[in-house]
């Protein structure tokens, strides 16, 4: 079973790196055009800062199931409510305004319920199976200390 959680951790921290990457890139454009339009709208602010958060969870959870660690269930469903969080604010702020918005939204709920399934899977195979967590200092301190720099890296890209 633990080759199960590990790989759903390569998956989640490769994701998860992918997006930061992404992230990163977008940073230059929005720099761009926050120089031309002033600073972002207090709005736009919370997205950046729930997204940044939901990435920075998604590498800690990768992370956590990778090593193992007893990080894996608060890591999977703090970023459940983050991801969730999200998808109810952004209904209300970010309606979409075209089909494209629409199919984006329909991804973002459709990976929101895929990291469901996932973090059920965790949880059912992590309580059923309590020995197969590993302790050691790589599984204490990955993955909430490569969150926390991940996120603050994020942030002081903007």
């Amino acid at each position: 079973m633990s080759w199960i959680l590990r790989l759903m951790g390569l998956f989640y921290a490769a994701t998860g790196f992918v997006y930061v990457r992404t992230y990163a890139v977008n940073a230059v454009a929005d720099r761009l055009l926050e120089a031309l339009d002033g600073l972002p709208a207090p709005k736009e602010r919370i997205k950046r800062l729930w997204l940044t958060l939901g990435a920075a969870l998604t590498v800690g959870s990768g992370l956590a199931l990778l090593t193992l660690s007893g990080w894996i269930l608060p890591f999977m469903v703090a970023n459940a409510v983050v991801q969730g969080g999200w998808l109810l604010y952004a209904r209300i702020a970010f309606p979409p305004e075209d089909e494209e918005d629409r199919a984006g939204r329909r991804q973002t709920t459709n990976a929101f319920l895929v990291w469901c399934v996932a973090t059920a899977i965790a949880l059912f195979i992590v309580t059923g199976n309590r020995q197969i967590i590993e302790s050691g200092m790589i599984q204490t301190l990955l993955p909430p200390v490569g969150s926390v720099a991940l996120f603050g890296w994020l942030m002081v890209q903007k």
